[in-house]
């Protein structure tokens, strides 16, 4: 830890004078915070698992760990008139204790030990975007996000961070604008095969390629995912204006398309949105006899109902750098919001493993480091064989925002590291899940508040009910965050 807090001070050292006429924000945030945890831990002291007492992948637990707040967040943002530099390293939790021991603060020796804060890993925020006329480049790690519900079935902010590069051009048209972007996204070899990162049979790269056709009340979108594995790439996968790049390298591609659609309606009074995606990962057509049908798609609504303000926090947080498609999404005063999501049983699937739309991670912890082919998806965080109804209830003002939301998760048997096969997919047609079926209702209230400019006090509560194992577990937070800068 020590060493990476050092290289940070020496990177900001030698870059900063580089950015002539350009304003400087260092970001130094203290966020002690207490917590009340009653679901089930691991079953083993070095690996992620899942937990038979609790309906909950793999998947679903390493999302739950990165949303844990750190205690404390070093870095700085540099502005200059186009061009933008953010360096963020936030001090988490060792990795392995979280899933192990029950916590209760992130504050060394408080209801925990010294490893609450001994994380090894990160920084998770460090990239430089610049803008030139109609054409904006990112190129580092930052999370990235598609389209325009709360997750994207292609590309959602699952992972705290991917390392990218991010093109968008955009061209103005007689009616509307069209929009071009282009991501190629490199993963971490050696979470898949150890110490030989260097062999080509565990090399992961991603390359996505997306039109965006917009007015100001529509949005239309057509993407492409293309996962190259097991290869060192070459220009025919990277190229950005072909579809369907595995049908012609299909030893060493999985492609997934994506289209979405979200239409905007406003009244004198009122105002509202609906919006939805589709993504199809394989179609079996009736000559072939590989890889069965894998589809997803989702439809939503979201309602303003009452006018207010944007809430506006003292403090700046990775979240608060993640790349986000733009979309006409409600954030100032009384909203409402339903949203239904289904995918089947083999969507993100690949026979071989490095083939699969997953994350891989490689975590150092306390006596070891954690590998995980399959951390978390690239799209929707809850994977295959799932059906999810999410509502959420908010009100937002400038020092103030207040949310509460239910989220009723369906989990079929079928999980990524399900047997890839044709036969499994017998459910697809009348859109049920697989046997047996795992439900699972997360019910959470939350307050964030602004105290005397500088400090954010934050509060959640959520009730979760695992009706498949009959039983109730409780998670609390409470919690404040500083800025001291």
């Amino acid at each position: 830890m020590k060493k990476n807090i050092f290289i940070l001070i020496l990177v900001l050292t030698i870059i900063s004078p580089l950015f002539s006429n350009s304003t400087f924000q260092g970001i130094l945030n203290i966020n002690p915070t207490f917590f009340y945890n009653s679901i089930p831990l691991n079953t083993t002291s070095d690996d992620v698992v899942e937990n038979p007492d609790y309906s909950e992948t793999v998947q679903e637990k390493f999302y739950r760990y990165f949303k844990v707040p750190s205690i404390t967040d070093i870095g700085m943002v540099v502005n200059s008139e186009k061009t933008r530099l953010v360096i963020l390293l936030d001090i988490q939790q060792d990795v392995m204790t979280y899933f192990n021991d029950y916590q209760y603060s992130n504050i060394p020796f408080i209801g925990n030990d010294s490893r609450a804060v001994s994380s090894l890993n990160g920084p998770d925020t460090g990239f430089l975007e610049t803008t030139y006329d109609r054409l904006f480049i990112s190129f580092g790690r930052r999370a990235l996000k598609w389209g325009p519900s709360d997750y994207d079935l292609a590309l959602s902010d699952n992972a705290p961070y991917l390392d990218n590069i991010w093109l968008d051009y955009s061209y103005p048209l007689k009616k509307g604008t069209l929009k071009f972007n282009y991501i190629t996204v490199g993963f971490n070899n050696t979470a898949s095969n150890g110490n030989d990162s260097d062999n080509d049979l565990y090399r992961k790269t991603l390359f996505a390629h997306r039109f965006i056709w917009e007015t100001d009340s529509l949005r239309i979108g057509l993407g492409e995912l293309n996962l190259i594995y097991n290869h060192v790439p070459s220009l025919l996968d990277a190229t950005p204006l072909t579809f369907f790049h595995n049908n012609y390298q299909q030893d060493r591609s999985n492609v997934l398309m994506q289209i979405s659609l979200e239409k905007l309606f406003k009244f004198e009074d009122w105002k509202f949105r609906v919006y939805g995606s589709f993504a199809q990962d394989e179609l079996k057509l009736p000559t072939e006899n590989d890889w069965p049908t894998a589809v997803g798609f989702n439809a939503g609504i979201q309602i303003h109902i009452l006018n207010g303000e944007v809430f506006k926090s003292p403090i700046l947080k990775k979240t608060d750098f993640t790349l986000r498609e733009e979309n006409f999404k409600f954030y100032d005063g009384l909203n409402i919001s339903y949203e239904f999501y289904y995918l089947t049983p083999f969507i993100y699937n690949r026979e071989i493993e490095e083939g699969r739309f997953t994350v891989p991670v490689f975590l150092f912890y306390q006596g070891g480091y954690l590998t995980n082919e399959n951390a978390v998806f690239i799209g929707f965080p809850y994977g295959p064989d799932s059906q999810v109804h999410k509502i959420e209830l908010s009100y937002d003002k400038k020092n103030y925002r207040f949310y509460y939301k239910e989220e009723l998760i369906r989990k079929g048997s079928y999980t990524i590291e399900t047997e890839y096969s044709e036969a499994s997919n017998s459910q697809f047609y009348n859109f049920k899940l697989n046997s047996p079926v795992k439900n699972r209702l997360e019910s959470t209230l939350g307050l964030n508040y602004v105290f005397k400019k500088q400090t954010l006090i934050n509060f959640s509560i959520e009730l979760i009910n695992d009706f498949y194992n009959k039983s109730s577990y409780l998670s609390v937070m409470v919690g404040a965050s500083i800025n001291l800068f």
